[in-house]
């Protein structure tokens, strides 16, 4: 039986309402990527707007006004729709939390979820949203139909368990679940069955995952150190020595056409940001690459640099919060091509 939210709002919001540019400051970046139109969406809270860019020309073609404090963003390259989290946060209270889909053709919302969940992450396969939320102890996922606003299923995570940030697997329909406590274990969930099965990681638990569908590998980060892990799938379980950084762990993203991981690090407050890059084939650090300059004087689990990648174009994206830039680093070269302000 699904659990009733006493501090659930749902609704949905019809075709025809645009975002209009807004300026404010606030804090918090987030970057995804349509592969599909080569499309990249930046969430840019100090400014209070999503940046639509170019992937091909590296120019902002438009800008999305998402309310308050725009954060988390994913697409659905199936339907061309992204998804971007937006926070009311008065105070550090939050007043209202949205959850917008937007029409990556019109650049108009055709959807809205209101609650106060975090999140969301997209399933393609299934146009389901998954998002987490955590009460008297307990956490839950949750799958959201965007077009109703409605749950469609519900996991209930361990005890103790306040789940993080998440990565989806789509080809296996498994969810990779942080825990935002640090615990030293990402849960691994059949979205079929709902059933969890905790995988142990090591150091201070991880913060952020991402997962290679073709491979069925997931890479995991060390809160607040400087390692990266993986998990293979078919064992759910770590079957290899992690792989020591240079910096503290940020974003993680995969290519899954080159098997390459990239994992983004800060090295300290006001300094250079770095791009890790792992061949997953070897499992070994083949090199870095310097990136904008970054403040990531955070609590514990926070990123100030998010990643992702094209495996289309083989172009890797990396956000700098301080800087409020937006490097374009070439998968062939590891090169930084274009630097984007934001």
């Amino acid at each position: 039986m699904l659990k009733t939210r006493p501090f659930a709002v749902l609704c949905a919001l019809s075709a025809g309402f645009a975002f209009a540019p807004n300026v404010n400051a606030q804090s918090g970046m987030a970057v995804a990527v349509n592969p599909t139109t080569n499309t990249i969406y930046v969430s840019n809270a100090n400014a209070e707007l999503v940046d639509v860019i170019n992937g091909s020309t590296n120019e902002i073609t438009t800008t999305l006004f998402n309310g308050d404090t725009p954060g988390a963003i994913t697409v659905n390259p199936t339907t061309n729709t992204v998804y971007i989290h937006d926070a009311d946060i008065v105070d550090g209270d939050i007043i209202s939390d949205n959850i917008y889909g937007v029409d990556g053709s019109s650049n108009q919302v055709v959807s809205q979820c209101a609650s106060l969940w975090g999140g969301p992450v997209v399933d393609p396969s299934t146009n389901l949203l998954y998002v987490n939320w955590y009460q008297d102890g307990t956490g839950y996922i949750d799958a959201i139909n965007p077009s109703t606003c409605t749950v469609e299923s519900a996991t209930t995570l361990p005890d103790g368990d306040e789940p993080g940030s998440f990565s989806i697997n789509p080809t296996t329909n498994t969810l990779y679940a942080t825990d935002a406590n640090h615990l030293q274990y990402v849960d691994a969930v059949n979205l079929s069955t709902s059933a969890v099965t905790p995988i142990y990681v090591a150091g201070d638990g991880a913060c952020a995952t991402a997962v290679n569908q073709v491979t069925n590998i997931i890479y995991s980060d060390f809160c607040n150190g400087r390692e990266l892990e993986q998990i293979i799938g078919s064992l759910n379980g770590v079957t290899a020595p992690p792989i020591g950084l240079s910096g503290e762990t940020q974003g993680i993203a995969v290519n899954t056409a080159t098997n390459t991981v990239y994992v983004s690090m800060s090295n300290g407050e006001y300094t250079d940001g770095t791009v890790a890059v792992v061949n997953g084939a070897t499992w070994k650090l083949t090199g870095y690459i310097t990136v904008g300059i970054t403040d990531c004087n955070y609590p514990i689990g926070s990123t100030c640099q998010n990643i992702a990648v094209n495996p289309t174009t083989n172009m890797i994206y990396v956000t700098s919060e301080y800087s409020d830039t937006l490097s374009v680093i070439n998968g062939v070269t590891n090169t930084v091509v274009a630097t984007i302000t934001l």
